[in-house]
């Protein structure tokens, strides 16, 4: 006959189970059989996701790498990292990920444009010559007033999103529209290094 669990076993199964229930929720749990949609489980190109990351030099003056949790580097097929000023509220955030197929990551670029209002800035006269996909859009957030500017590009199999925190006039430290274009110019340069994708002679390059 087996022992019945003493109050304190029981205690623990609940708050194991409520532990794995939150992470399932929230995402942070993984499943072993991912939809088409998710990152793949291994990285065929042997490029992981971590070597599309910037670093800071592209960034304004003081501009850092924020200290990495133990989750930033998600997996091979998907990372994250933030940047961040010293005692200024706003941020940047660099998120990639890999798809196993093209059309997949073609997926991910669509549902992220579908939910990014606002514009092209005026204020930028650059486009990527090495994405398959890309849209950069800057405005103001209704719900809290805030300017902010979303950026994504689509290289083959891989998904970038940048957000920035905008500087709203007032000379606070934080990146200006005008900023967004050296990163996305680094951005550019890192792809090209590391997937082995020439970046053509410069010339004039306009949006649309």
């Amino acid at each position: 006959m087996m022992a019945k669990d003493t109050p304190m076993k029981q205690r623990v199964k609940y708050c194991l189970l409520l532990v794995a229930t939150t992470l399932l929720l929230s995402g942070c749990l993984v499943l072993p059989y991912p939809s088409s949609s998710d990152p793949v489980p291994v990285n065929p190109s042997g490029t992981p996701t971590s070597d599309l990351l910037l670093d800071e030099l592209p960034f304004p003056s003081g501009w850092q790498i924020h200290i990495c949790e133990p989750y930033c580097d998600i997996s091979p097929n998907e990372s994250s990292r933030s940047f961040y000023r010293i005692s200024l509220p706003g941020q940047v955030i660099q998120d990639v990920f890999y798809y196993r197929t093209e059309r997949d990551a073609e997926a991910k670029f669509q549902r992220y444009l579908e939910t990014t209002g606002h514009s092209y800035p005026s204020e930028i006269n650059y486009l990527s010559p090495i994405a398959d996909e890309q849209y950069l859009r800057c405005g103001i957030v209704e719900r809290n007033g805030i300017k902010i500017c979303q950026a994504a590009r689509r290289y083959g199999n891989y998904f970038v999103y940048l957000y920035f925190d905008i500087d709203e006039g007032y000379d606070d430290g934080l990146p200006t529209i005008q900023d967004v274009e050296p990163i996305l110019r680094a951005l550019d340069e890192r792809v090209s290094e590391r997937l082995d994708v020439p970046l053509p002679a410069e010339e004039e390059n306009s949006s649309d």
